[in-house]
Order: structure tokens, then C-alpha cells, then sequence
């Protein structure tokens, strides 16, 4: 077996990173430039955010929820060393929208009756394993299906319930629960709102939903399979568009 060929592990996101722009992820985790960039005051206010959601998450998977005020609290001293400086024009208002969306999140898990789990899987992929953290698993109480959620903390758009992330947790939720009617989601913190992961519909009389789905799961993975494909065989070629002036290795991409 060449080096090529040695089974590698990846993060999920790591490959989000890839498709939507091979030489940024080659400066990002092939390099290791990402690690140095300077975070934004947006990115700052989000990191703060998705760190206290993960706490929330935890807590609550070792039968400790914490309550609204705990979750404030925890994100208050977060935010003096973590979050955007005060002289940020905009940081008051970040300040406010975290502390709400902690607070929402809180007491949302704080009612779920069943399970909350704290969950890493590893999938296999294309003959390499990715690794997927998914931001909630929750078993109810009732013994219905199980739920795994992604917490975002922007507002609805159409193309996120249909992110081939959530086909990776499907799978993943799939094998570790020995069954196949996982109940995958995307929840807004931002806006409380829960959206159901979009399969997609039957095109024909002969196909059920239930295949439909299976068959746009299976595909939706191998395109992470494609993406450690390319990395693998070292195709870092740049995704040139709209958004490359914003990419921080705009002046030494050429692209």
C-alpha cells in the first residue's frame, strides 16, 4: 500500500472547506495557515456562541442541564477574553444577540424528555474515515426515532436542510443506533425554529420516499468521498468567483 493509498482521517467540515475552495483548504489545513488568520469581530461573536452551545449540549448529556442564567453567565466570561473588543461598533449588538441565542438554547434542551448525548462519530468514506460532531442527539423519552441536530446560528436559508453534512449524521446516527429512521435537523438558535433535514421527492410513481431518501443520502456522502479523492491525489485548484477578494490568500492564490 502506498502513502497515497493509507487510509487518512478527515473532519466533515474540514471537507466543507474543500468544496467550496481546494487551494483555500490546501493554505488552511494542508499549510496550517488557517490557525494563524485573525478572527473577525463576526467570527469572534460566533465562536463565543457555538463554544457556550457545545457546554449547553454537555451539561446536559451528563444529566447537569444548565439553565438560561448559567448559559449567560458562561458566555459573559467567555466574551472578555474571546469575544469582539468593546471599541467594535458593533459589539453591544453582538453582545445582546449571543446572550439571547445561549439563553433560547438553553431552555430548549433544558425541556427535551428523553437522552441528550454528546456525540463524535467516525464514518467511513471513500476508504478513509470522516469525522462528524453533530451539535445534539437526543433519544426521546417515547422510543420514537432518534434526533440528531446542526445548530446554526444565522437565519433559514433553503440550502441548508440540504447540506450533505446532514447525510454524514445520518449515517453515522444510523450505525451507532442500529437503525435507520434517524430524524436528522438543522435548529436555529437565532430564530428558535426547527427545519427537518430535505431529502428531497420521489420523481417517479415506482420510487418510495423511503428509497428516494435513502438514494440522495447515498450520494450526497460520496461527495465527500470525491472532495478526499482530490486532496488524496493533491487537486488544490482554486474556485475562482465573487468571493475570492475576500479570501485572505487572495494576493498569494493567483488564481
Amino acid at each position: 500500500m502506498t502513502v497515497a493509498e493509507t487510509p487518512r482521517f478527515f473532519y466533515a467540515t474540514h471537507l466543507d472547506d474543500y468544496a467550496h475552495c481546494p487551494r483555500r483548504y490546501y493554505y488552511d489545513h494542508e499549510m496550517g495557515f488557517g490557525a494563524q488568520l485573525e478572527r473577525n469581530a463576526y467570527r469572534q461573536y460566533a465562536g463565543c456562541v457555538r463554544a457556550v452551545l457545545r457546554e449547553i449540549a454537555g451539561a446536559s448529556a451528563t444529566g447537569t442541564p444548565i439553565s438560561g442564567n448559567a448559559a449567560a453567565e458562561t458566555l459573559a466570561a467567555m466574551w472578555e477574553t474571546d469575544g469582539p473588543p468593546d471599541s467594535h461598533p458593533f459589539a453591544p449588538i453582538y453582545r445582546e444577540a449571543a446572550r439571547e441565542t445561549v439563553g433560547r438554547a438553553a431552555e430548549r434542551v433544558g425541556m427535551l424528555a428523553g437522552e441528550v448525548l454528546c456525540s463524535s462519530w467516525t464514518v467511513e468514506c471513500g476508504g478513509h474515515r470522516v469525522g462528524v460532531s453533530p451539535d445534539l442527539v437526543w433519544k426521546p423519552a417515547d422510543g420514537s426515532a432518534p434526533v440528531v441536530e446542526q445548530w446554526r446560528t444565522g437565519k433559514p436559508r433553503t440550502d441548508d436542510v440540504k447540506h450533505p453534512l446532514l447525510a454524514l449524521y445520518h449515517r453515522a446516527a444510523a450505525v451507532h443506533f442500529g437503525r435507520d429512521d434517524i430524524a436528522v435537523q438543522v435548529y436555529y438558535t437565532e430564530t428558535d425554529e426547527c427545519v427537518p433535514a430535505d431529502w428531497g421527492k420521489p420523481r417517479g410513481k415506482r420510487e418510495t420516499p423511503e428509497a428516494h431518501a435513502a438514494h440522495s443520502r447515498a450520494k450526497r456522502v460520496e461527495e465527500y468521498a470525491e472532495h478526499i479523492a482530490g486532496i488524496v491525489a493533491g487537486a488544490f485548484a482554486p474556485e475562482v468567483g465573487i468571493h475570492c477578494p475576500r479570501c485572505p490568500y487572495y494576493f498569494i492564490c493567483g488564481a
